[in-house]
């Protein structure tokens, strides 16, 4: 009760773990191991975690309404302390002892899998090795969000939203400095025929060292696997052994849903952030019509392309934020006269900023042809009919 009463009431107060050791004058590491369970704080210090999140020691230490009116003396105090330094010390004699019955069951049983299976683990030694999720605490793992949103930052991704997620595989941890080892999950977000979807990311092995600097962490180096035939040499090179397994491994399913969902989340307080209502989804989800689907040539379509024109060769449209400006950039197909349009306009007006007719047969502009005078947004569909309205899976949100 007492380690979920500090963690508690130092939240409650907005202090990191970090800003409560300074106010203590104790490391980071003691306030860990007190929200752990590992220690308990001595009397004179748990009065003064009292005064600092204003309750009374009897509410830190979890005792009742009644107990907690009176306040109780240093022995009083001394003596609680003292019970929950044996509990916790016959906890961690526990915990050693079937430690070491498991340990020396795993050995066995790890010599036996090995004299079995040396072939295959002399033919690659990572395979059938798997680890858990590593957690940490929310300072290091705020650290870990912010520079993964710092570092993709340089790159000119298509989205307007970026949001990132992480599986950490483990930490080794010195004095000052902190080096994690994980997957980075980093996803763009934009709008396309109308849904909010990935237009750009990645999903990459990485390690990050972490320096604590006062009252913050910063981080100190990174370095990305590399692609292709070096990705496994570089994590091996990259990760300790128990780490490197896994990451070559791979996340599974399960696991890239829960990373989804994160980036999805981010990307519902962006849309609340503009006001805008639109189901989120992954770009494989929607049902793209290509032109050619529509009759139009492969080679006209590649005229488009080689254009160079900011348009899409596929029926619908893209958003672009522009000096402030939200404009819409759609294709469209005229059957009847054989003619694709490009059209730029403005989002909150329909205002046609640009107008461009192809021949369809072609793939020359027209040069005579005239702007319409309005323009509709072409809403695009998703490929199952009730997929917009199943918001019960990872992959839709509104």
């Amino acid at each position: 009760m007492l380690k979920e009463n500090i963690k508690n009431f130092r939240k409650q107060k907005g202090y990191s773990q970090e800003t409560l050791a300074q106010e203590l004058n104790v490391v980071r590491q003691t306030v860990s191991k007190w929200e752990k369970g590992y220690s308990v704080p001595d009397a004179i210090m748990l009065e003064k975690l009292s005064d600092l999140f204003e309750v009374s020691v009897g509410d830190l230490l979890g005792n009742t309404e009644s107990e907690s009116e009176q306040k109780p003396d240093l022995a009083q105090i001394s003596a609680q302390l003292s019970v929950l330094n044996n509990q916790i010390a016959k906890e961690l004699a526990r915990k050693r002892k079937v430690r070491r019955i498991f340990c020396a069951v795993i050995v066995s049983t790890l010599i036996v899998a090995l004299l079995a299976a040396s072939f295959v683990f002399s033919f690659n030694p990572y395979v059938k090795y798997d680890t858990a999720f590593c957690d940490v605490n929310d300072e290091l793992d705020t650290a870990i969000s912010k520079a993964i949103l710092k570092i993709n930052s340089q790159y000119d991704w298509l989205g307007e939203c970026n949001t990132q997620s992480h599986y950490i595989y483990g930490v080794k941890e010195d004095d000052d400095t902190v080096e994690v080892y994980l997957t980075e999950y980093y996803t763009s977000f934009g709008f396309v025929n109308g849904y909010f979807v990935d237009v750009g990311g990645h999903s990459i092995p990485a390690v990050f060292t972490f320096k604590y600097t006062g009252m913050s962490i910063e981080l100190e180096s990174y370095k990305y696997a590399q692609d292709g035939s070096e990705h496994t040499p570089s994590i091996k090179k990259m990760f300790p052994y128990k780490y490197a397994v896994r990451a070559i491994k791979g996340l599974s399913e399960a696991e890239r849903d829960v990373l989804w969902i994160n980036c999805v989340a981010q990307a519902q307080d962006y849309l609340s952030s503009i006001n805008r209502n639109a189901v989120i989804c992954k770009y494989s989800e929607l049902d793209i019509v290509p032109l050619t689907d529509l009759g139009v040539s492969v080679e006209v379509s590649n005229k488009i392309c080689e254009k160079k024109l900011p348009y899409d060769a596929n029926i619908g449209n893209f958003e672009s934020l522009e000096n402030g400006k939200r404009y819409v950039y759609q294709t469209d197909y005229d059957d009847t006269n054989n003619r694709i349009t490009l059209t730029k306009f403005e989002y909150d007006t329909n205002k046609i900023v640009e107008f461009i007719a192809v021949d369809g047969s072609t793939g020359e502009v027209i040069t005579d042809a005239e702007a319409p005078t309005s323009v509709k947004y072409n809403k695009g569909k998703m490929k199952s009919a009730t997929a917009e309205n199943d918001y019960s899976t990872v992959a839709y949100y509104q």
